[in-house]
This record gives structure tokens, C-alpha cells and sequence, in this order.
């Protein structure tokens, strides 16, 4: 299996110039394709024809930790700040089955189930870790959480059903670390709220199995623009690389920024960058009103969302440059409120089609109004409960993140340029007919 990239070669930093022993700069075009084996330098994993049985496995070990000693689990959550004897199969976070917490004598068990053996899935990452620490400051009074000890082995294969016995995982002390910054737009969105501030998670991501590990939390604000979280030391190449899921808003009003960003190759900062949200809706007279509204500085599409009095989306559009759009039929007469969503990395086909040969290639997108409403932006405790914060942010952030329902699929998941992937919405502006 292959990972495809096409990138223009003056976009390629130095690092970048050779890849597998092919010499990308010496080509002269426009256009480079960059296929990376997906698989990792110390291991092949085997495989049989298409159509093999699936099968389960239960997975069992132990895990220390630096000094040698069996790390024992506080079962506070699966992965809540603080919590020790994190253990986790194909990635955390979204994959409440592929991770556990230690016993107190250090003993976790995995079981996996629906494994196929002609899929990849059965090859994944084993990561261990300790996720207790924090560093203060800024609006909500902490500005990262991170590991502070982890294990990591980036293939382990799964192949034989039942109980299958992996043996002890010792882990070692985090020395590594990733800088992030808000970049000028992300740092004016976050600056135009009086208790503005940005959640980025990070995340390493892996291509042996297209997933990814969660491993830290940075907090930004209108003070704090620039901030350096440890972070496991894991080597990065073509295959292994670091990617935020990022959400700016408003402490008290929720949030209205969500971007997708990754490392760029050779980089040392990972930059988060917000697009200017676009103006409130303004509504117009009669059943099928006109809904107009100021543009968004950068926005390449915009989708609008109606919902009736129950919070359901009864209507949604799109345009790529028009401010302004009509309702192609009439509304009853009831309550009604409407959002404006902004793209930077879309057009108005990728929602609704539009005849052209894009159409085939490009999956639509889901429109937001069908997944979430304005009052699902909102995440209580921010200052006052960090755990039960953090795992609204997850349930909220999921719906972004690859596999998420909002994720764009056409996005190019390559660290070999900044390709941020961002959307910004408008507030939610009732109205009657």
C-alpha cells in the first residue's frame, strides 16, 4: 500500500529533496508524486489474499515504568489529564477499545475483535505512557498536558486469534518537544474575544496503520502565542510524522475556529492558524428570504445552515464567492435560526456537485448543520474541571479529526507543505416567518 503526495518542488524544504533515494529536484516538474512504502524500516508485515476469516485477539503484558518498576493505572479515564498506565493498540483517542489502563500491579489487556487478515489494521502501534504533566499559565491557568514517560513500538504484528501474551513494555523519560505557535491570523482570531483562547491537540501519526497517537494538549491565548510542550522523542520520517487538531473560541461563548495542520518536514514549529470567521447571516423578508452576509478573508467556499425550532437542519447550501444566497423553496411559518460556515479548502461542488469530473473524485462534504449546532461548540468546567473539559473538547474534536464525520477527505495528509484545513463559523441568528 501507498500514501500519494503531489507537491510543487519549491515547496519541498531540503530535508525533503531526496525520499527514498529518489532525487525529487532533479526532475524539473512542476508537479512531484511522492510515494512512501507504508511500511515501517524494521518490519514486514505479512499478508494473505483478499477475503480472509477475521478474527479476535486479546492482547496482555505489563508496563513499567523508567525505573524498571510495574506502573500502576489510577482508572480515572482512558486518557484524562493525570492518568498513569496509559496502554494503547492503534491509536488513542478516538478508539475507546484499543487502549487501557494498568492494573495495580502494572497488567493491561487489549481485545481486539473484527481483525481481517488481509487488512493492515492487524499492524499497529504499541504505545504505553504517563499522561500527568502540565505546565501553568495563561487564561485557564495551564498551558500544555502532556506524557512524561511513554514506550513506543511502531509495529506489532496480531496475527493469531486468541490470547496472545506481548510481555513487559518499559517505558522511558520524555526529553523530546514540539514548539506551536499561532500564526498572525490565528493569533487575531483568538485576540478578538475578550477571553479568546485556542486548544491544539497533537497528534503522531503513523501510515503503517492510518492512525494516530494523542500526545499532547497546548493552550493558547491572547498572552500565550508561542508555547513548547514535551513530547516523546520519536523519530519523524515520510511515514511518521506530527499533526494538530486545533479549536479557538471564546471561554465563555464556545468555539468558532477548528484547523487541521501538520508539521512541515524539517520545521520545528507546528503553526496554528485560524481563518477570520465570516459576518452573522442577515435574513430577508418573505418565505424563501435572501440570506446575506460579510466574507471571510480567505474563505475559498461558504455553507449555510437553517434549523427548525427542534434543532434539526431542514436546509443547507453552499457558494464558493457569492455573499449571498436565496432559498430555493419556501419556509413554513415557525422559529428558524441559521450559521454561516467558511472554507479555505473547498469549493461550493464539493458540497452539492456540480456535474464536473471533480464530482467523481472528490467525496461531498458533510455539512456541518448535520453533525453539530452552535450549542454543541460549548464545553463546560474549561477552568474549573480540566477532566471533564477534556473529554468534552474529545467528543466535540472527534467529529474533526481523520475518521471524524466532518473530516475533508480531498485534505493532502502530507508534511511537506503547511496545508491547513480550516473552517470558522459565524454566531447563530435566529429568526421567524
Amino acid at each position: 500500500m501507498y500514501e500519494v503526495s503531489a507537491v510543487p518542488p519549491s515547496q519541498l524544504p531540503a530535508a525533503a529533496q531526496t525520499i527514498r533515494d529518489l532525487n525529487v529536484s532533479a526532475t524539473g516538474r512542476e508537479i512531484v508524486l511522492i510515494l512512501p512504502h507504508r511500511l515501517p524500516s524494521n518490519a514486514v508485515p505479512p499478508r494473505v489474499p483478499a477475503g480472509g476469516a477475521t478474527f479476535s485477539v486479546t492482547m496482555t503484558g505489563t508496563l513499567n515504568n523508567s525505573s524498571g518498576a510495574p506502573q500502576a493505572g489510577d482508572n480515572v479515564g482512558t486518557h484524562a489529564p493525570g492518568e498513569l498506565g496509559i496502554v494503547t493498540f492503534g491509536g488513542t483517542g478516538l478508539c475507546a477499545t484499543c487502549t487501557d489502563i494498568t492494573d495495580a500491579a502494572g497488567n493491561w489487556s487489549l481485545a481486539r475483535t473484527a481483525l481481517s487478515t488481509d487488512r493492515p489494521a492487524v499492524t499497529q502501534t504499541l504505545f504505553g505512557g504517563n499522561w500527568d504533566g502540565t505546565t501553568a499559565g495563561g487564561i485557564l491557568g495551564v498551558t500544555t498536558e502532556h506524557f512524561t514517560q511513554y514506550a513506543y513500538q511502531s509495529a506489532v504484528n496480531l496475527f493469531a486469534p486468541g490470547p496472545t501474551a506481548f510481555g513487559t513494555l518499559t517505558m522511558q523519560m520524555v526529553t523530546g518537544s514540539q514548539a506551536t505557535s499561532l500564526d498572525a491570523q490565528g493569533a487575531a482570531f483568538v485576540a478578538s474575544f475578550a477571553d479568546g483562547f485556542s486548544i491544539t491537540e497533537v497528534f503522531l501519526y503513523s501510515a503503517i496503520h492510518s492512525a494516530d497517537l494523542w500526545l499532547a494538549t497546548v493552550y493558547h491565548d491572547s498572552t500565550v502565542t508561542s508555547v513548547t510542550t514535551p513530547f516523546p522523542q520519536v523519530a519523524l520520517d515520510q511515514s511518521i510524522y506530527r499533526y494538530g487538531v486545533g479549536m479557538a473560541g471564546s471561554v465563555s461563548g464556545g468555539f468558532f475556529g477548528f484547523t487541521t495542520t501538520f508539521l512541515v518536514t524539517g520545521a520545528p514549529t507546528l503553526n496554528i492558524s485560524y481563518l477570520p470567521r465570516p459576518g452573522d447571516p442577515v435574513v430577508g423578508a418573505g418565505s424563501q428570504p435572501t440570506i446575506t452576509w460579510t466574507a471571510s478573508s480567505g474563505a475559498t467556499a461558504y455553507e449555510i445552515d437553517i434549523f427548525n425550532s427542534l434543532g434539526q437542519l431542514v436546509w443547507f447550501g453552499a457558494t464558493s464567492t457569492s455573499l449571498s444566497i436565496t432559498l430555493p423553496m419556501a419556509l413554513a411559518a415557525g422559529s428558524y435560526s441559521v450559521l454561516v460556515g467558511a472554507f479555505d479548502s473547498l469549493t461550493s461542488r464539493d458540497f452539492i456537485g456540480a456535474g464536473s469530473r471533480m464530482e467523481s473524485v472528490r467525496a461531498a462534504a458533510r455539512p456541518i448543520g448535520s453533525v453539530l449546532r452552535a450549542k454543541d461548540f460549548k464545553v463546560q468546567g474549561l477552568r474549573s474541571n480540566r477532566r471533564e473539559a477534556t473529554r468534552q473538547v474529545q467528543a466535540l474534536m472527534s467529529n474533526f479529526r481523520p475518521g471524524g464525520p466532518l473530516r475533508r477527505p480531498q485534505l493532502d495528509q502530507t508534511p511537506l507543505s503547511n496545508n491547513d484545513d480550516r473552517l470558522s463559523i459565524s454566531n447563530e441568528i435566529a429568526f421567524t416567518r
